[in-house]
């Protein structure tokens, strides 16, 4: 009976199935790509290290530590069969055309280097491998694309400067489908390019057969006292377990959003049985008087809503599925080399999003299939709603209460100092969600009082089609509630975030206007984000210092030490601390809390940091670099909040104790200008410098500040894509719920239509009383929104957000775009409604 129901109501179903497919979809797909990305790399490094019995110096990519000195010994010793200096991960450079033009794989994309070891670094393909310092190898796929061909000659950007080479021949590489252009050296020649010419990123050793590999293992660490060795198959191991653990932000993130389509999927499916419900309440009570159970009639609902669940969440693995081989299709025109074959459905991503989709389903369809069993054989035997005004009372009085709590709740967070930020954060958190779930129990009340407002002044110039309209969106409260709360969440979650995006870009400029002082910021290919791992080559700096039009610079590096344990960098990537050439006094207005900024051969230590550790001036710190080299030194001045610095400041020849200069990545270059040059002279000068490197960009304080901007935008960006997916499941349930009102009320439209209402004034009918439940969930989202967003603001204001900025703009366009969601989502009702035959309505039962 069940299946039988679901095919006579199969159109009434169509778009709640469609609203478990686009929520089940993200998960589904999520788990496709970030299993088939963690296969593809499991693979890289499994067949990287296939052949590796001992590593020698590797920290996973952090830092060089390998002496070089130890090839040629290990090379020497009888026990060992191979030895393949290898090049670090985080090598980056840039190859480009004699014209300056870099070539790529991806937009943004730079290029890596590595040592040329036959059937190490890859296979070659044509030519012969590189045996100068004039030579190298260039990856096929960036040959063919860029037609670049044996013989000619390209240039190089490395840490260390711009240099031309020519292609003696093209490879594959070992590790494909990084999106990067590989190029390969000759041993001695990186070594020279990208090395400090003592340590290597780490050796990997090749034993005879026979080798006690743990006995070579304890000489050598006898022989290289502080180098850490370890079996290939551990560094596989650990380089798996670091990228099962980085892919797994990705799909919590994505299943975070998941989640959200099918919570607002939620609501769509209980209106849409409770619907359904609602128009078969006398064939449910003709089989209560022909004997049928109010139990079987129950479970009859429950397993619709299975079978809807299913189908729903089978087409949503399905889509998943198409949406990561799109991804791969757009990946590999972009240059990456992904194997189809790792991309493919799995049973963790066939089962959970099935599991998830129907157990959603039948949650959603609870209650209405509680109230399908309720029938009575003699009650109700017309179609229709029939919800009781006290069980409406009852609601309204459990969502009055949960919104002045949640209200009150809010408040405390957001207007009481003297309580710790991350209590204020508690306190919002739970008012917002009292206030959501207070808006969903009075939903009902205030759907009733706000679309009759509405009405008056969205319907009234329609006259009596308008009045109609109206009536027509206020006379069942509890469905346009429903309706209207999808898209309600949906919205208070985009301005809820919307306010926290334009604050913080507004905070983050404003301190960036302010507290930079110098006169231009060179930065690298990372921006202002410093997610790049291709820096600003060294000399650089020293070159833009020598012009005369350049007063002064300060250098702002990174390099692998922690301080008290503690990795001092805001930049993504590699952990670390940033590191200073000199005092940034004059080139940052940074807030001294105590002691001098004259950094000298110590430490500059933010003030929240002070107190993390319990210290002041004068106090020793330990810094330590990954390879376990240590020393400790003074912190001769602390400060207080600074955007873009980082939470400590080491001075350059502290840090250059306990790594070498090639650990020491130049990520800014402050530069300050001499009297009387003018910014577009310094400009000029400081450009002719850096042009040839092709990886430095010269920024003015302006520029500078809306790279922070434009990083916060891109973000942004992501989220209100993610977030729009709500907004769509939002916009199915009013389509769904118009559909299925014009299906209860086709005898009304029949009827409207005999005394004369022409297809077009229905149509408008349609039309407008979808526009006021629009623009009913739109207010309520956007108010709740607010709240939330200035709350959240308010209770961080200890952490320096001083000022709150709401997206007023963002929030019109929502209105407006409210208003055309409500008509797009009425187009396919309305013309069904305008095509109801009179007669035929009319003559229905």
């Amino acid at each position: 009976m069940s299946w039988r129901n679901v095919l006579a109501h199969k159109v009434r179903l169509l778009l709640t199935v469609l609203a478990v497919v686009l929520g089940t979809a993200f998960i589904a797909g999520s788990s496709i790509l970030t299993a088939g990305l963690s296969n593809t790399f499991d693979q890289m490094a499994t067949s990287r290290y296939a052949d590796v019995d001992l590593v020698m110096g590797s920290t996973m990519g952090l830092t060089d530590n390998a002496p070089i000195e130890a090839v040629a010994d290990l090379r020497g010793r009888e026990d060992v069969e191979r030895v393949e200096p290898s090049s670090s991960h985080a090598t980056s450079i840039v190859v480009a055309t004699p014209a300056g033009e870099p070539l790529k794989l991806t937009p943004g994309g730079a290029s890596q280097g590595v040592i040329w070891v036959d059937e190490v670094a890859g296979t070659l393909d044509s030519g012969s491998a590189p045996t100068g310092a004039d030579e190298m190898l260039l990856d096929s796929e960036s040959a063919k694309k860029a037609e670049v061909a044996p013989g000619d000659v390209l240039d190089v950007v490395t840490p260390k400067g711009r240099s031309t080479k020519t292609v003696t021949g093209t490879f594959t590489p070992a590790m494909m489908g990084t999106g990067l252009v590989s190029v390969a050296f000759d041993e001695q020649t990186y070594i020279d390019e990208f090395t400090d010419g003592k340590h290597l990123y780490e050796i990997a050793i090749s034993l005879r057969d026979g080798t006690d590999v743990d006995a070579l293992t304890e000489k050598l660490k006898a022989q290289y006292p502080g180098v850490e060795f370890q079996t290939g198959q551990a560094i596989a191991d650990k380089l798996t377990s670091m990228i099962t653990d980085s892919l797994s932000f990705v799909n919590y993130f994505l299943w975070a959003f998941a989640g959200i389509a099918l919570v607002v999927g939620t609501f769509i499916i209980t209106n849409t049985f409770s619907m359904i419900v609602a128009q078969r309440t006398r064939e449910f009570a003709l089989l209560r008087a022909l004997g049928t159970s109010r139990r079987q009639i129950t479970r009859s609902v429950i397993v619709e809503a299975i079978i809807v669940g299913l189908i729903g969440s089978a087409l949503g693995v399905i889509a998943g599925w198409g949406l990561v081989q799109a991804l791969m299709e757009i990946a590999a025109s972009r240059g990456a080399v992904l194997s189809p074959g790792t991309f493919m459905l799995t049973p963790q991503s066939i089962i959970v999003p099935v599991v998830l989709g129907v157990l959603v389903t039948v949650l959603a369809a609870w209650s209405p299939a509680r109230r399908a069993g309720a029938v009575h054989p003699v009650q109700a035997m017309r179609a229709g709603d029939q919800s009781s005004s006290d069980s409406l009372r009852g609601r309204t009085i459990a969502g009055g209460v949960l919104i002045v709590g949640g209200i009150l709740a809010g408040l405390v967070g957001a207007l009481t100092p003297s309580y710790s930020t991350g209590s204020r954060a508690w306190c919002m958190a739970g008012g917002s969600l009292a206030l959501i779930l207070g808006a969903w129990f009075a939903g009902p009340a205030l759907a009733r009082v706000c679309t009759a407002i509405l009405g008056f002044f969205v319907a009234t110039p329609f006259g009596a089609v308008g009045k109609l309209a109206s009536t027509n969106a206020r006379r069942t409260p509890r469905r346009t509630a429903a309706t209207a709360f999808a898209l309600t969440l949906g919205l208070a979650l985009v301005t809820s975030v919307g306010a926290l995006g334009a604050t913080m870009k507004n905070s983050l400029t404003g301190q960036l206007d302010t507290s930079v002082t110098a006169d231009f910021v060179l930065t690298g290919p990372g921006g202002a984000s410093g997610s790049s791992t291709l820096t600003i080559p060294r000399e650089v700096s020293d070159k833009v210092a020598d012009l005369p039009e350049v007063d002064d610079v300060m250098t702002m590096s990174k390099a692998p030490i922690f301080v008290n344990e503690v990795p001092m960098s805001d930049s993504f990537g590699t952990p670390g601390s940033p590191v200073a050439t000199r005092a940034p006094r004059g080139f940052t207005d940074m807030p001294l809390v105590d002691g001098t900024l004259e950094i000298g051969n110590g430490v500059l230590l933010a003030e929240t940091m002070a107190e993390r550790f319990g210290i002041g001036v004068g106090a020793q710190v330990q810094l330590a670099s990954l390879d376990g080299h240590t020393t400790t030194a003074p912190v001769v001045g602390t400060y207080g909040q600074a955007v873009g610095i980082g939470r400590a400041i080491i001075a350059e020849p502290l840090a250059a104790r306990i790594v070498s200069g090639n650990d020491i990545k130049t990520d800014l270059i402050y530069v300050r200008l001499t009297d009387g040059v003018t910014p577009e002279e310094g400009r000029a000068a400081i450009e002719k410098v850096t042009d040839p490197y092709l990886v430095v960009s010269v920024k003015d304080k302006e520029q500078y500040s809306n790279s922070y901007a434009n990083l916060i935008d891109q973000m942004l960006t992501i989220l209100y894509l993610l977030l729009g997916l709500a907004v769509l499941v939002a916009i199915l349930g009013i389509v769904n719920t118009l559909a299925l009102s014009i299906t209860e009320r086709r005898q009304e439209i029949g009827m409207l239509r005999a005394v004369g209402t022409h297809a077009r004034q229905v149509r408008g009918m349609i039309y407008i009383e979808s526009v006021i439940i629009a623009i009913y969930g739109a207010l309520l989202g956007t108010g709740i929104g607010l709240f939330i967003g200035w709350g959240f603001l308010r209770a961080l204001a200890g952490v320096g957000i001083e000022e709150i900025v709401m997206p007023w703009g963002q929030i019109a366009l929502m209105f407006a775009a409210s208003g055309v969601i409500g008509v797009l989502a009425a187009a396919i009702p309305a013309r069904s409604a305008a095509a109801t035959s009179p007669l035929e309505a009319i003559a229905e039962e």
